[in-house]
């Protein structure tokens, strides 16, 4: 098996590539410190040893970036008589603790340490705190933890491990450090291996999960589905690029794709990183396990050479959370929203059975408040191209760039009788961190991206995107470039605001809510945020925002999650549409790459096509992406469920690494 090799900072393996240096240049030489390593008691024992320290760390979650070789061919080859490479593979033993198998054990995921938060006794605590002033120059979360400032109405929150809450109280200058200590080498890094293996773990995954197992097919597409998809992009394209898109326009012939099409754009559909990478961290989140339940790794692949001269910006300096922030001091009537939204008169909870046999079905239950609201919030969609946001089925999208306001779910929460587990949660799989995510950076300039490393099925939630919610009021210019708009005043108030004039809320409450609701909201992830803070801009992206509500209408009881536009494959970069005011859209330097980009050299002649074509063009795309995804499928079949592993060989006295049909020499660091 292999994925890669790190470069070890520790001085004892140092000290042992060394050992295995000098013993590689004086392999002929007559020693008398190899007969030590001769007796076959002493091998097995060592080889017991090394056994017994892997399957130790078998609940650990390990990347992609680790070499695997695997002891059993180590110990048979150390069994084999070769006296010559006898004392070399001693050695590879005693510091193969740095190899480590790739384990599945981690199914079921371990679970996430929370804490319950009884909003009342949080209140009370505040109130006894001085706030002092934060700086929107630098990271506060660990102030606003400190000084009980957060009063997001999440009740239960994730515990901070012991080195999250060392990182928070670092400086930006510290962090800077921490970061580089962190950096690794990583050599040989199989990507080909890497996603054969997550998908492996995201199989066991569905399958541990009865719910999953039954419920959520991750290929349910349908070639009408698809032709949605390819209409919405298509509309998507037409607005972005201000022009209408009128019905008769369905009716109108495809013309030739341009050779500009085949020739460049259709070979960019995944990143593929090279084999020689520097991982920056392990998981970006400084948790044991991750702050989504699974480890985010974060790495440069711009040809940095030394772990210690890797280029850290200040922005990978934030503070990992797992769910949004409300500062109480700079939002007070935010704060009052929110109190007043835990009133049992102004909840929005169900009283749906809790059922054994699998989720409740509170979509289609009348009774179910949480549902009223939901199906209220889907008429809002019009009659035409109506998308329905449950538990288990795809989200499809049928109009363009307005979808942001015309679509919006209401999902039961764990506050419910239901706990969540009913077919009303359209977050229900996003919980269950199906999908396994990698920050990179291809160059410095454009800086680091997400990108998958599973499929990932059309119409699916992804991730959230979180931050600290405020008011537009305090979003400074420094900020803007960091914030996803999460309200709208104008246009909530053609039917959003109806829906919630006709909920029974307290009059009291209803007024505040409505006061709130006249100010735009936005989520700004400059100092606070998650994985989604990465996300690049592109002309024609993969993910698209959606706002979900839970027990109430505050911007407080809102999640903005980012839904798949298309099925996206192993490998893809993740992205999303930062918006006409993008500032790369502005000054001409969107790097996008897609033949919608409008600061492409090919812009002009794409921009010409009528709605038939481009709508072609993301046909084009979409079957090309399956067609690579099926051959994908067809090589991991032919290669990877065979169980061919990489193997040591020993050929002209030289140690080589058989994989498949090529030879790989031993990694420099073991030179």
């Amino acid at each position: 098996m292999v994925t890669g090799m790190k470069r070890s900072n520790n001085n004892e393996n140092a000290s042992s590539s060394r050992k295995i240096r000098k013993t590689c240049e004086n392999a002929d030489a007559p020693s008398t410190s190899r007969q030590s390593y001769t007796s076959s008691q002493e091998k097995k024992k060592k080889a017991e040893k090394v056994v017994i320290e892997e399957r130790q760390r078998i609940n650990e979650v390990v990347e992609d970036d680790e070499l695997v070789v695997l002891e059993e061919n180590i110990v048979m080859i150390t069994n084999s008589g070769s006296k010559k490479f006898s004392n070399f593979f001693q050695e590879i033993e005693l510091i193969s603790r740095t190899w480590r198998t790739r384990a599945y054990a981690c199914f079921p995921a371990p679970k996430i340490k929370m804490i319950k938060r009884n909003w009342n006794e949080f209140t009370a605590k505040s109130k006894n705190v001085n706030f002092s002033k934060l700086s929107s120059l630098e990271p506060h979360y660990w102030d606003i933890i400190r000084e009980y400032r957060n009063c997001h109405p999440a009740k239960s929150v994730e515990k901070n491990s012991a080195m999250q809450k060392k990182y928070l109280r670092m400086t930006i200058d510290e962090r800077l450090e921490f970061w580089k200590n962190q950096a690794q080498r990583i050599w040989w890094h199989a990507e080909d291996r890497l996603l054969f293996d997550e998908s492996i773990r995201q199989k066991r995954k569905i399958e541990f999960c009865k719910d999953l197992k039954k419920y959520f097919k991750m290929n349910s597409e349908t070639p009408s589905q698809n032709v949605e998809r390819c209409h919405h992009l298509a509309v998507k394209f037409l607005e972005f690029n201000k022009k209408k898109f009128v019905e008769n326009d369905k009716s109108l012939t495809p013309r030739a794709l341009p050779e500009e099409f085949e020739m460049f754009y259709l070979s960019k559909l995944a990143y593929h990183p090279p084999r020689d990478r520097m991982r920056i961290t392990e998981n970006l989140s400084n948790t044991d396990l991750g702050s989504d339940g699974m480890k985010i790794p974060v790495y440069s692949d711009c040809a940095e050479t030394d772990h210690r001269e890797v280029h850290i910006p200040e922005s990978l300096c934030y503070d990992y959370i797992s769910a949004n922030v409300i500062d109480r001091a700079s939002e007070p009537k935010l704060e009052e929203a929110i109190g007043m939204a835990e009133q049992e008169k102004n909840k929005i909870i169900c009283s749906c059975c809790k059922s054994e046999n699998g989720p409740v079905n509170c979509f289609n239950n009348p009774d179910c408040r949480c549902s009223m609201v939901n199906q209220r919030l889907e008429s809002l969609q019009g009659n035409d191209g109506r998308t329905s946001f449950t538990s288990f089925k795809p989200v499809n999208f049928r109009t363009g760039s307005a979808a942001f306001y015309r679509y919006a779910a209401f999902a039961c929460s764990e506050e419910c009788a239901c706990k969540g587990r009913c077919n009303n949660n359209v977050l229900f799989t996003l919980q269950k961190n199906l999908f396994q995510l990698e920050v990179f950076r291809a160059d410095i300039a454009t800086g680091f991206e997400v990108r998958t490393l599973n499929y990932i099925p059309a119409g699916t939630p992804v991730m959230e995107f979180r931050g600290e919610i405020m008011n537009s009021d305090r979003l400074e210019d420094d900020l803007k470039d960091y914030s996803m708009q999460l309200t709208d005043p104008a246009e909530d108030r053609k039917a959003l605001h109806r829906i919630i004039e006709s909920l029974n809320f307290t009059p009291e409450y209803l007024k505040v809510l409505k006061m709130i609701n006249k100010k735009e909201w936005h989520i700004d992830c400059k100092w606070q945020g998650n994985v989604g803070r990465h996300l690049n801009h592109s002309c024609i992206p993969n993910l698209e925002p959606f706002r979900v509500y839970q027990k109430n209408f505050t911007p407080g009881h809102v999640s903005l999650v980012l839904f798949s536009v298309k099925s996206i494959m192993p490998g893809e970069r993740l992205t999303i549409d930062y918006g006409p005011n993008y500032k790369g859209l502005r000054e001409g330097w969107c790097a996008c790459g897609t033949f919608a980009c409008r600061n492409g050299m090919d812009f002009h002649i794409f921009n010409k096509l009528n709605y038939a074509t481009i709508r072609r063009c993301f046909e084009e795309i979409m079957q090309r992406e399956n067609e690579d995804y099926d051959k994908l499928i067809e090589h991991w079949d032919e290669n990877y469920y065979r169980h061919v592993e990489l193997v040591l060989q020993l050929r002209d006295d030289r140690l080589l690494y058989k994989y498949g049909n090529d030879d790989y020499p031993l990694p420099e660091q073991l030179m």
